[in-house]
């Protein structure tokens, strides 16, 4: 069997079918993403369920090289707080098999890549990744982020839902890995671990409206389970992203740049996948 190829998503006219399209805004703690793609505001066509591997195969990314069917660079609205001038995008390139994401010096930074398709019913993905915490900076925080918001909901601080898998460090703390549900603006139900630096994969999970956060180190074969989550079974885009600021932060120095590598995004299983209109 061949690569399933997805409608796009269309809405009927008068003058027989039209896509209909509106722009994408990606929220996140302490600002919102903003990606050049698209999507469609009519519902989802049907499609089949339970893909093949040859299927899923095609949405999965070894990043050898920056797939433009797939992801969406992302840019930046900042917060009131954060003055255009001290923001600068952080530089995301693909390099050696890998996905890097380097925060800018001198200023508040961020930059990640958000999908180009949809996860529909069930499915269960996950993410390599690798980041170094930089131990001395007190200046700046530190922030990894691996979450699948749903479409449903309006695009705003107080209305977005995601579940979320994080690394961070802030300012001078311990790092810490947390897994939490976001519902109209507030974090639900945070389980959190001690880390050190980090150099494994991240996995979500999901079945009905039942998600699962897991995670396992470099050279372990069992993975841990982080935090269960109840989401309505809608729609979910993936985000990954890095950033040098937490949403309380009011001044930033970041004297040193903040880097995180993302590698082997797989879809182990889905229900279906639909493609965004770009």
């Amino acid at each position: 069997m061949g690569v399933l190829v997805f409608p796009r998503l269309l809405l009927k006219g008068a003058d027989g079918m039209k896509t209909r399209s509106c722009c994408l805004l990606l929220g996140f703690i302490g600002g919102l993403f903003i990606f050049s793609s698209c999507v469609t505001g009519s519902p989802a066509p049907k499609v089949e369920k339970g893909l093949s591997p040859s299927e899923l195969s095609r949405y999965s990314d070894t990043f050898d090289k920056f797939r433009e069917d797939l992801w969406n660079v992302a840019g930046y609205i900042p917060q009131e707080e954060i003055i255009g001038e001290n923001f600068k995008l952080a530089d995301m390139r693909v390099k050696d098999g890998q996905l890097r994401i380097e925060t800018r010096t001198g200023c508040y930074s961020a930059g990640g890549v958000g999908s180009n398709f949809a996860l529909k019913g069930d499915f269960d993905i996950q993410v390599d990744c690798k980041v170094e915490f930089v131990k001395s900076a007190r200046d700046m925080d530190q922030l990894l982020s691996f979450n699948l918001r749903d479409m449903s909901k309006e695009l705003s601080d107080t209305e977005i839902e995601s579940i979320n898998i994080n690394i961070f460090k802030l300012g001078q703390a311990n790092p810490q890995l947390v897994a939490f549900y976001r519902q109209k603006g507030r974090i639900h139900r945070p389980v959190r671990r001690e880390v050190d630096d980090f150099d494994g994969s991240l996995r979500i999970s999901r079945k009905g409206i039942r998600a699962t956060t897991m995670f396992r180190k470099k050279g372990e074969s069992e993975w841990k389970e982080l935090g269960r989550f109840v989401q309505q079974a809608n729609e979910v885009l993936v985000t990954l992203r890095a950033q040098n600021f937490a949403p309380r932060r009011k001044e930033i120095g970041a004297g040193s740049p903040f880097i995180v590598v993302f590698d082997n995004f797989i879809i182990n299983s889905a229900d279906a996948i639909i493609e965004q209109e770009i």
